[in-house]
């Protein structure tokens, strides 16, 4: 089974600000406080006009431009986290900016870098698990499942949370 999501976590006032300069941005609601906002080619590229070049080999769609836009962290720390999985096999990547500064990364591993990063930001471990799972992390395989989720939760009536 896959695992392919771009996505910037963030705390809730943090990713309220950042809604508030990229009001397309699709929200997530999560469990501790914290919100999920997925990203894609199309968003960096309407951002940074147009598509700048990898700023890594591993990651996807850690550019240049995406960097840039995460000159966000003014409001706070916020971590840009990337997966993907096939069969289980690939990796995981996490970079966190905070203050307009990296506070780390970018790490790409098959395991590890995300909970570290989300650790950073103020994700506390779950009982039995770990940061990526105390957030519902795995109940999303893509960022179409993320922006789904976000759809739903602006539907009327209807509330999402960290786990559909």
């Amino acid at each position: 089974m896959a695992h392919c999501i771009q996505a910037i976590v963030a705390a809730d006032e943090v990713a309220e600000n950042v809604r508030a300069v990229y009001p397309r941005l699709p929200a997530v609601n999560a469990p501790q406080g914290f919100v999920i906002l997925p990203v894609d080619a199309d968003f960096i590229d309407a951002v940074a006009g147009g598509r700048p070049r990898q700023s890594t080999e591993t990651f996807m769609l850690l550019t240049d431009g995406l960097h840039d836009l995460l000159d966000l962290s003014r409001f706070g720390p916020l971590a840009y986290i990337e997966t993907e999985y096939f069969g289980g096999t690939g990796g995981q990547g996490a970079v966190v900016y905070s203050g307009r500064e990296v506070v780390m990364g970018p790490e790409w591993h098959d395991s590890g870098p995300i909970s570290r990063a989300l650790g950073l930001i103020g994700v506390k471990r779950c009982p039995v698990g770990d940061r990526f799972s105390a957030l519902g992390l795995g109940a999303y395989r893509s960022n179409d499942d993320l922006i789904d989720a976000a759809a739903q939760a602006r539907a009327p009536g209807i509330q999402t949370g960290g786990e559909p």
